[in-house]
């Protein structure tokens, strides 16, 4: 289980196991914790695998292609911006269904982290 100090951004978004997502974020500028919401991870992942952080990839359009396959449902647009804040948008009106939280699995997101270095 993965635990994360207090100053971490993941420490109020991650059980060890999962990180929640708030669907709605895409609707914000500072959604998924300013589009930072997996930095952290992504450095300790980079760290644990010898991999050095001179070739990491842009987390966020890892953070893009996670919420694309697992917290978005398909039928709403998604754009990506290049950003300082939160690059994962929809200009569209709001919808009414999303939940108010997913739950990702952390292999998942390793997974994806690993498909970025392929």
């Amino acid at each position: 289980m993965k635990t994360f100090e207090k100053n971490s951004i993941l420490y109020d978004y991650c059980d060890g196991e999962n990180i929640w997502f708030e669907p709605e974020a895409i609707y914000h500028k500072f959604g998924f914790a300013d589009g930072d919401l997996l930095s952290d991870l992504y450095w300790d992942w980079l760290s644990d695998n010898g991999i050095p952080h001179s070739d990491r990839r842009d987390v966020h359009k890892i953070l893009y292609n996670v919420v694309r396959k697992w917290v978005i449902p398909p039928e709403i647009n998604l754009e990506f911006e290049i950003t300082p804040h939160n690059p994962v948008r929809n200009r569209d009106e709001p919808v009414d269904y999303l939940p108010e939280e997913v739950l990702v699995s952390l292999s998942l997101i390793y997974e994806e982290f690993r498909s970025a270095h392929e």
